[in-house]
């Protein structure tokens, strides 16, 4: 996923591609690495509020997990 150029369509693609296939096969862990990359798109686009829905939810599944360490990540 190319995060220099998040204009490009198949770069969301590719995230909601990978979020999808995570959510399928329960992989938590990759579903909320998905969000705080979606959220990272939408902030470069300037998108704020899908930017702060697409965190907050990456931060909740990281606490939820115990994955303290990837929280500030997701911010």
């Amino acid at each position: 996923i190319d995060l220099q150029d998040p204009g490009s369509p198949p770069t969301e693609a590719a995230c909601r591609e990978a979020l999808g296939l995570a959510e399928e096969l329960g992989m938590k862990p990759l579903a909320a690495h998905c969000h705080r990359m979606l959220g990272a798109l939408h902030h470069r686009r300037g998108a704020e509020p899908a930017s702060r829905d697409e965190r907050a939810i990456a931060r909740t599944m990281y606490q939820a997990m115990g994955m303290t360490s990837w929280l500030d990540a997701a911010s």
